[in-house]
């Protein structure tokens, strides 16, 4: 049995719209959880690209996951609020940017036994569909989703 199996990862399941489900992360790559007060919304750019939040001094890309993967605009409520997400990196000058939940974040500790996957079609900015119990998850392709992101945030700086 590895580490892994007997310890469990340390995860966070963050509430999608609609039937979007869960994304699931890692622990780690949620620093922080903020209210919708912190974001900048901005006309230009991609209907996805929400605007900017402000965040320990600066500022930050926010983003709909669900808007990125073609889906409807989440309709944002009192529970709606901004995840913060430590990404690769790779694309993104800061390597945070913020996302649109519908709720906060629930902590959870998964073995990879309750992790099923499903078989499927996925969006580009989906690494994978899986089921956690009677909950659907999505692992988001964080490198996609940060290309993409820096692409916009180009385009919208140069027009």
């Amino acid at each position: 049995m590895s580490a892994v199996e007997a310890s469990g990862i340390d995860s966070v399941l963050i509430a999608l719209d609609g039937e979007g489900g869960r994304l699931l992360l890692p622990k780690l790559a949620v620093p922080e959880v903020l209210g919708l007060e912190a974001l900048s919304f901005q006309a230009n750019g991609p209907v996805w690209l929400l605007g900017m939040a402000q965040w320990r001094e600066r500022e930050i890309p926010a983003i709909s996951f669900e808007a990125m993967c073609g889906q409807a605009m989440p309709v944002r409520s009192r529970r709606s609020r901004l995840v913060v997400i430590n990404s690769l990196g790779v694309h993104l000058e800061t390597g945070w940017f913020a996302l649109l939940s519908q709720g906060h974040p629930h902590l959870a500790t998964l073995s990879e036994h309750a992790l099923q996957p499903e078989v499927g079609d996925h969006a580009p900015v989906e690494l994978c569909r899986l089921r956690l119990g009677n909950t659907r998850a999505v692992i988001p392709d964080l490198e996609t989703i940060e290309l993409q992101l820096s692409d916009a945030l180009q385009a919208t700086a140069a027009s």
